[in-house]
C-alpha cells in the first residue's frame, strides 16, 4: 500500500466522519425542534388548567424538562466521544499502516466465518 493510498484512505475517513457529523447534527436540530413544540404545547395545555391542578402540572413540567435536558447532554456527549473515537482511529491508522491493514483483514476473517452459514 502506498503513501497516496493511505492518504486516500484518511481523506475518505475524514469523508465518512464528516458525514456521520452532518448527519447527527440534523436529527439533533429535529429532535430540538419536536422538543420545542412539545414544551409549547404542555404550555399551553398548563394555562388552560385550573388553578389546583396548577401546581402537579408544574411539578411534572418540571421533570419533564429536566429529563428533556439530560437527554440533550447525552446526545451531545455521545456526538462529541464519536467524532473523538474515529479522529484517533484515523491518526493509528496512520502511524501504524501495515498493522491497521493486519488487523483489518483479521477482523473481516473473522466476520465472515462467524456469519457464515452452513
Amino acid at each position: 500500500m502506498s503513501d497516496r493510498d493511505l492518504v486516500d484512505v484518511k481523506d475518505d475517513l475524514k469523508a465518512a466522519r464528516d458525514d456521520a457529523a452532518r448527519a447527527m447534527s440534523k436529527e439533533f436540530e429535529k429532535l430540538k425542534d419536536g422538543l420545542a413544540e412539545w414544551r409549547k404545547e404542555f404550555k399551553r395545555a398548563a394555562a388552560r388548567s385550573s388553578a389546583g391542578e396548577q401546581s402537579g402540572v408544574m411539578a411534572f413540567k418540571d421533570k419533564a424538562v429536566d429529563a428533556v435536558d439530560s437527554a440533550k447532554d447525552t446526545v451531545i456527549s455521545a456526538k462529541e466521544s464519536c467524532v473523538n473515537a474515529v479522529e484517533e482511529l484515523e491518526e493509528k491508522i496512520v502511524r501504524n499502516p501495515l498493522t491497521s491493514m493486519a488487523v483489518a483483514i483479521g477482523v473481516g476473517y473473522l466476520y465472515a466465518k462467524f456469519t457464515r452459514r452452513g
